[in-house]
């Protein structure tokens, strides 16, 4: 009966401790892969010293641990790379995010930035009818309503910043919803969407943010950008 010795053991112990660090990639990962290579060597040279000549070290399976550390070693390189180009990537959408300073874009969302008298949104409806668009502050508190004639598809709505007194209101983030009635009476369905200038970026995460006064925007979100 063929049996397996201490060493061989602790080398393929070894080869399944480097196997798992080949899931995630970084230094860490590749420290912890040199040093369970290099104990594996100390045990491969102490199994060639210290094997008996009646049964002498399997080759095979050394070889095989070998090419286990080799097969190791190249998926950590490969995750370090698919890093970089990741990380790449996300410096190049960082550059690109440079470019909306200044410009106004228009996303969909209903909140938009009062800022000097004047919001921006636009809306989509579905069929013309009649609409009414109420505008709420940031407590959600009723400011403006306005009823006005809705036709199918998209149209700019832009607030003056009064409300129904006529006063005007003070700079910040304001809210639009739009309802209506079609012209054979069945409720319109309606999308809404702001637009601004974007004032910022915010770099800080995994994706830019475009800052529009204090509303923010993710960069996929943009519909449309102008100058």
């Amino acid at each position: 009966m063929t049996t397996t010795s201490p060493t061989v053991q602790g080398i393929s112990a070894l080869s399944n401790a480097a196997a798992g660090a080949s899931t995630t990639s970084g230094s860490a990962d590749r420290s912890r892969l040199n040093a369970n290579f290099d104990m594996f060597l100390q045990l491969m040279t102490t199994q060639l010293k210290n094997q008996s000549p009646d049964a002498p070290m399997n080759a095979d399976q050394f070889t095989q641990q070998l090419v286990q550390y080799s097969g190791v070693e190249q998926q950590i390189k490969t995750n370090s790379l698919i890093e970089k180009m990741i990380a790449q990537a996300g410096a190049g959408g960082s550059t690109s995010a440079i470019g909306f300073l200044g410009t106004e874009i228009t996303t969909r969302g209903s909140q938009a930035n009062l800022a000097n008298g004047s919001a921006t949104w636009s809306f989509d409806s579905n069929a013309a009818g009649v609409g009414r668009v109420t505008i709420t502050d940031q407590s959600g508190a009723v400011v403006r309503t306005i009823d006005r004639a809705v036709t199918r598809g998209t149209q700019a709505f832009q607030w003056d910043g009064k409300n129904d007194r006529g006063t005007t209101m003070p700079d910040g983030r304001y809210s639009i919803s739009v309802s209506g009635t079609s012209s054979s009476g069945s409720p319109l369905s309606i999308a809404t969407d702001f637009t601004g200038r974007v004032t910022g970026i915010d770099m800080s995460g995994t994706e830019p943010v475009l800052e529009i006064g204090t509303a923010r925007v993710k960069m996929s979100d943009v519909r449309s950008v102008r100058q």
